[in-house]
């Protein structure tokens, strides 16, 4: 028989401490990190209300981040807002410390990081991985 405890912040906390486990294939869940007690959740989206499917793996991506409260958006409007986000981002114009080009950069420079142009950037990345 195998004990399998619960962290102080996980969704089944409030209900018990410990869980009995017998069978060895649910042990295998565990070993992959997943839940056996999770079920698919049919959740309301906050912005559209309409209904979605929270999946069993994303429970498990979810649980995998530390995050503790499940989604309040259906994935359209996920997608929607992530895009939202960032046309609405204010860009800063500055001059690529490499080659001298203007770039823009979607950050404040405060001058004491040099910053580059896209693709300056993205050969001294390649530089810096061979």
């Amino acid at each position: 028989m195998v004990y399998y405890a619960y962290p102080k912040n996980s969704r089944f906390s409030s209900f018990w401490q410990y869980s009995q486990i017998e069978d060895s294939g649910v042990l295998g869940i565990y070993a992959r990190g997943g839940d056996p007690y999770m079920q698919d959740q049919t959740l309301t989206c906050r912005d559209c209300g309409k209904q979605f499917v929270w999946t069993v793996g994303e429970q498990e991506f979810y649980q995998q981040k530390g995050f503790t409260n499940p989604p309040s958006r259906c994935p359209d409007c996920r997608k929607l807002k992530k895009q939202q986000m960032r046309t609405d981002r204010k860009m800063y114009t500055v001059k690529c410390a490499n080659c001298g080009n203007d770039a823009q950069v979607p950050f404040e420079p405060k001058g004491d990081r040099p910053v580059y142009c896209n693709d300056c950037f993205r050969q001294m990345k390649q530089q810096n991985m061979a």
